[in-house]
């Protein structure tokens, strides 16, 4: 599932996105229900908009069809039913995100109290070191103003653990897993934390073989799943990258150095930084490599 792809966008930002990002990686992609928006940009890029009735007449040829995120409308039932009619694969945007993430290493954070920040440290770590990789995620990383990117030639992919709790499919095998947070809200979906858990344990057990959990160790439940996990994952905890403060000025402090921030710090971005420094460490950047870029990381400043 590569090419000439239909996306029902109706009611979500990030399909849009995607098909953005879809185009601009060579593919050929209609899309409908576009955010506003985002519709000038997406016809500059090429993509094709419209409902999958029109980019049909136009004369496009359309082999797979993407059905929205939860929310949709009449609209998206209308254009999946004419897809039906003309016996077009109608699949889930979870097989259309496990398509772009296919033969990458998956990096899925779950940090529910702070979207995407320790994917950001990573994304900017490894920039860098002048190595790409993309993303895909539901809000903005920070310091970014894409919440998608794909290219040919990344070998790495950070994906928005909330995306397996928007997506019918559950069936993402992550290379490394990272549980930083817990935040359950009630909703239709996830009625009980009970629930909301189960995504996440579910998730850790569908790591790839010999694949890596870094886990904060003061969340209980998470202690418990590290303990339980398969033979072949390895297991890391993490907690608050050790520090000392003076005054607002944070320093982080090392066997042999300390290191001045140039932004104000807390317990939950000490353990943040922790996890990332973790993950790229088995991305291959050395710890020496991940200071140089974390003590001045302005993007950190907006918390």
């Amino acid at each position: 599932m590569t090419d000439n792809i239909h996306i029902i966008a109706y009611g979500d930002d990030l399909l849009s996105r995607v098909a953005y990002a879809m185009q601009e990686k060579g593919l050929n992609v209609s899309c409908s229900g576009c955010t506003p928006e985002l519709v000038p940009m997406l016809e500059q890029k090429g993509v094709l908009v419209g409902t999958l009735q029109q980019v049909i007449a136009s004369g496009r040829t359309v082999n797979y069809v993407v059905s929205a995120l939860a929310g949709g409308s009449r609209h998206a039932d209308v254009e999946t039913e004419y897809a039906d009619a003309l016996h077009l694969p109608v699949v889930p945007v979870s097989d259309l995100f496990t398509s772009l993430t296919e033969n990458k290493a998956l990096v899925v954070e779950c940090n529910s109290r702070f979207p995407n920040r320790i994917l950001s440290i990573i994304w900017y770590t490894l920039q860098s070191q002048k190595r790409n990789c993309d993303y895909l995620t539901e809000t903005f990383m920070q310091g970014l103003n894409r919440k998608v990117a794909l290219s040919e030639n990344t070998r790495i992919c950070l994906l928005d653990g909330d995306l397996l709790l928007h997506t019918e499919s559950r069936n993402y095998k992550s290379n490394i897993l990272v549980l930083s947070s817990l935040l359950w809200k009630e909703s239709p979906q996830y009625p009980t934390f009970e629930s909301y858990l189960e995504v996440w344990h579910k998730a850790v057990n569908s790591i790839d073989r010999n694949g890596i959990l870094i886990y904060n160790q003061a969340v209980t439940v998470f202690q418990e799943w590290a303990e339980n996990v398969r033979e072949d994952i390895t297991a890391i905890p993490f907690k608050a990258h050790p520090y000392r403060k003076e005054g607002d000025i944070c320093f982080l402090t090392g066997a042999k150095t300390e290191m001045e921030l140039s932004y104000p710090c807390d317990e939950e971005l000490l353990c943040d930084i922790n996890a990332a420094r973790l993950v790229c460490r088995q991305l291959g950047v050395a710890d020496k490599s991940f200071y140089q870029m974390i003590v001045s990381a302005d993007f950190l400043k907006n918390k």
